[in-house]
């Protein structure tokens, strides 16, 4: 490591995180999903038929945009790209969800994801563990996780 960092003195505080050994044998913290809410308009006619716009929110469960931005490069890399865009694509998604949880350079978190072949396909598994694994997820039908209309 080019600095003397460990998960704990870098970590941000509340921040929904999973932790995965690393290079450096530490465990470090990867973002999870969590609770996002996202605003949207809602047209409606009042008592007089004037028409009237409310805004409400959903609340989703997710990442935030650019890491889902991310993810969705990963799948469309691992459907039809090239074994060199699926790992660039790959990285750049893990590289995201550490510096989310931590305060660290970039530098260091390149040389925490560099791993030889055989442990390759670990840290693949467990970084698509984070964002995949239904643990992660709140129940599909509560209706307190899936929208909340104005009042």
């Amino acid at each position: 490591m080019s600095e003397r960092q460990t998960p704990e003195s870098t970590r941000r505080n509340s921040v929904q995180c999973r932790s995965i050994r690393l290079a450096d044998g530490n465990e470090w913290s990867f973002l999870s999903p969590s609770a996002r809410f996202v605003p949207r308009v809602v047209v409606e006619t009042d008592a007089v038929g004037r028409r009237v716009e409310s805004i409400a929110l959903d609340i989703k469960f997710g990442y935030p945009l650019h890491i889902e931005a991310l993810i969705a490069e990963l799948k469309k890399a691992c459907e039809q790209g090239s074994v060199m865009e699926q790992y660039e694509a790959f990285f750049a998604l893990a590289v995201s969800l550490i510096l989310q949880v931590h305060d660290i350079r970039l530098q260091t978190v390149c040389e925490l994801l560099a791993v030889g072949r055989e442990e390759l396909a670990v840290l693949v598994n467990d970084v698509l563990s984070v964002i995949s694994d239904p643990e992660n997820l709140p129940a599909a039908n509560d209706p307190e996780t899936s929208r909340r209309e104005p009042t």
